[in-house]
């Protein structure tokens, strides 16, 4: 509330800077070229990978073996990158199994669902266990 009061008021910028955490999405096969210049920048903290828009910049399929090889590939490529620039590495999975997929090389953090899903899934879920659906 009232954030412009916070932005002007003395040291603001510099509170900023070290408290804000920047992440950045690499979903483009150019951004995946780019990582390591991207994941430099100071003040960017980590980059989160959106997979499926990566593959449809590559045009692969992942439900082929060459097409899945070359986004994995493409994949570790921007971890590599967040490791060697020492920024944190996220990236979206499809679930448990997928997650785990990604942790085990090394990404710090995973999303296993989206928003919708847990609004329309975990919603009914939570009023089922407290007994009101």
């Amino acid at each position: 509330m009232r954030a412009v009061d916070h932005v002007s008021a003395p040291g603001y910028g510099d509170w900023a800077q070290e408290q804000l955490f920047l992440g950045v999405q690499i979903e483009s096969i150019q951004a995946v070229e780019q990582a390591e210049a991207i994941m430099a920048v100071d003040g960017v903290d980590a980059c989160w990978i959106g997979p499926n828009d990566l593959a449809r910049s590559m045009g692969v399929d992942v439900a082929t073996p060459d097409g899945r090889a070359a986004h994995e590939a493409a994949v570790l490529r921007v971890l590599a990158a967040c490791q060697k620039t020492h920024k944190f590495a996220g990236i979206d999975a499809s679930g448990e199994v997928t997650a785990r997929r990604w942790l085990d090389p090394g990404f710090q953090f995973v999303t296993i669902t989206s928003d919708f899903k847990l609004l329309t899934r975990g919603g009914p879920a939570a009023l089922e266990e407290l007994g009101l659906k």
